[in-house]
């Protein structure tokens, strides 16, 4: 993905989509005065990796799901006079046997292509978004915490040196990391986490370290007792691991329902809200960071980057 020559007076109005394992991302904006203006985003949940892990394929009703989230983004980039869009898969769609099928049927109901990138790319795309939106001079790490999978990605300013993805997410750490008696098995996790870290070669320690993705945003948005979301609120804001890990055992001890109620502003996730803090707090101790920023923007924001 990279920027493309266009005439001075030819003013981009870019759609960025991220259409992930658990939600569906648009994003819509335009360069003014060297920054990047967003003029729309939106979020809604698919489930477009539900039951991958067990089956190996996308299900017709997930299909379907992501049929419908992208034909209502449709409407909004008709509204705003979108020149240039671009829609990206990622996880779930790298490990669905039916991945052409799914992407042939989407772009066939919905007239809009997908391109399922890489892990690397998807790290790279984080880093370039939380480095730029957080206007990040130092050394930082960024780590993007998804339904199969996370990233991190790690570099000086907005130069990337490395990336490193792991099978760990908040979806699948339910399937591979937990006993039906003990609950989630932090030490595996761990373990998982420094064996990927050290083959990685990831030596130097960062200046700041940025979560990205849903469940860094939701657990931003619980310890803050936000009853919607904020981004004015929640983008740049300081969380600590203490807090971070009483937050994950207060909601273990809570029903599915109750932590519905409490999480208004994105109910859908409650039943994976619980595994996504475990899984943050887990990088956080493996890497030593104690205090960590988290950044609204994911890799839509990234891609409107390298867009405009």
């Amino acid at each position: 993905m990279c920027k493309k020559e266009k005439p001075d007076d030819f003013i981009t109005t870019a759609c960025a989509i991220d259409l992930g394992s658990n939600s569906a991302l648009i994003l819509i904006g335009r360069e003014a005065n060297g920054q990047i203006e967003v003029v729309y985003e939106d979020m809604r949940t698919t489930r477009l990796g539900e039951g991958v892990s067990e089956t190996g394929k996308i299900s017709i009703k997930a299909i379907n799901r992501a049929i419908d989230t992208i034909s209502t983004f449709k409407e909004a980039i008709k509204e705003h006079s979108v020149t240039e869009i671009h829609c990206i898969g990622t996880s779930a769609l790298r490990c669905a046997e039916n991945r052409k099928q799914v992407i042939d049927e989407i772009e066939k109901k919905t007239g809009i292509g997908v391109e399922v990138i890489d892990e690397e790319e998807e790290a790279r795309l984080s880093f370039i978004s939380a480095t730029h939106s957080l206007n990040i001079e130092g050394r930082c790490i960024v780590l993007d915490v998804g339904s199969y999978s996370s990233q991190l990605s790690w570099g000086a300013g907005t130069e990337i040196e490395g990336t490193l993805s792991l099978p760990i997410g908040c979806l699948i750490l339910r399937e591979t990391f937990t006993d039906e008696e003990a609950g989630y098995d932090t030490y595996a996790i761990e373990s998982a986490i420094k064996g990927g870290i050290e083959d990685s070669g990831m030596k130097e320690r960062a200046d700041t370290l940025v979560l990205v993705g849903g469940s860094a945003v939701a657990g931003a948005s619980l310890l803050l007792g936000l009853s919607e979301y904020n981004r004015r609120v929640i983008h740049g804001i300081s969380v600590g691991l203490d807090e971070m890990e009483d937050m994950a055992v207060s909601l273990a001890l809570m029903s599915e329902d109750a932590i519905r109620q409490r999480m208004a502003f994105e109910p859908e996730r409650a039943d994976i809200i619980v595994p996504g803090l475990i899984v943050i707090t887990r990088f956080m101790r493996v890497l030593d960071y104690n205090i960590a920023r988290v950044s609204w923007w994911g890799l839509t924001y990234g891609m409107l980057v390298e867009i405009l």
